[in-house]
């Protein structure tokens, strides 16, 4: 599959976990985002070499999309992974070091006993991701 089948499987996933989310599954919201990670985890494995714009935007979905699954360890993973490399834009580079500031100050949450049950609203959405990629989309055209 390429690129643009993986993040297209990812966007409808990431659609139904926010329907999910709203409906007060939690749960099922989680494993949808969790599964539309994996997607975009496969969008970035298939993207072809010098598309830095769209890897980094791809980077911050992937890393948002685990963190909105609850699966902190691979959100962090995922920004680390492509931190390391160097190559991304600057837009990426902060948004990634964004999320993982949020991604620690949840951790802490965990192990202090405060993240018993966050609230739906509590949640990073799809369209919240979707407007944060239209933002680095813009940012990065200019």
């Amino acid at each position: 599959m390429t690129w643009a089948e993986f993040h297209s499987r990812s966007e409808a996933l990431a659609g139904r976990a926010e329907i999910a989310a709203r409906a007060g599954d939690v749960h099922g919201a989680e494993a949808l985002y969790r599964q539309a990670a994996e997607d975009e985890e496969r969008a970035l494995e298939a993207l072809p070499p010098g598309k830095t714009r769209t890897a980094g935007i791809t980077a911050v979905s992937a890393a948002s999309l685990w963190f909105m699954g609850r699966d902190l360890a691979r959100a962090q993973a995922v920004a680390y992974r492509w931190l390391q490399g160097g190559e991304l834009p600057p837009f990426a580079v902060r948004q990634l070091r964004d999320l993982l500031q949020t991604v620690w100050g949840e951790e802490m949450r965990l192990f202090t006993g405060e993240w018993e049950t966050i609230p739906v609203g509590y949640n990073l959405t799809a369209a919240m991701i979707r407007a944060a990629v239209a933002a680095a989309e813009r940012e990065a055209d200019a």
